[in-house]
């Protein structure tokens, strides 16, 4: 980084997805594991910050409810995700919420709470958040 030796930085993650159908529903899990050193940039909601070096997985499961309601279909899930940043401690995301699917795939309106748990002298967060997505 910025040319000086021994300021590279890296990052390297392995993931896994998986969508099957169970039903006339589905069964969505993803996660993934992202080892971070010398990071570039701050995370707001922890105490990653550039120059850290950094543990961060989650995990996420989902299931498709068979059946529309209204236009689309309702998904809700949940999340478990922990950024453990060294010598700083770790900070855990714990999320559910809604995904809205709307003809297919076409538009999707999602809403979720994520619990911001810190375990140093930060204050713990609560995050609602609400996403608009449309393709044509």
């Amino acid at each position: 980084m910025n040319g000086v030796a021994g300021q590279d930085n890296r990052v390297w993650t392995a993931d896994f997805f998986l969508d099957h159908p169970l039903g006339d529903g589905a069964v969505t899990v993803e996660a993934a594991y992202i080892d971070i050193k010398n990071s570039t940039q701050t995370h707001n909601f922890s105490d990653l910050a550039a120059g850290d070096d950094a543990q961060n997985y989650y995990v996420q499961a989902g299931y498709l409810i068979p059946g529309e309601i209204g236009p689309g279909r309702l998904q809700p899930y949940g999340r478990f995700e922990t950024i453990d940043v060294d010598r700083k401690g770790a900070t855990d995301f714990i999320s559910v919420g809604s995904n809205y699917f709307i003809k297919g795939h076409n538009a999707k309106v999602s809403l979720d709470y994520t619990f911001v748990d810190q375990q140093n002298n930060r204050p713990d967060q609560s995050i609602v958040t609400l996403q608009i997505a449309v393709g044509y």
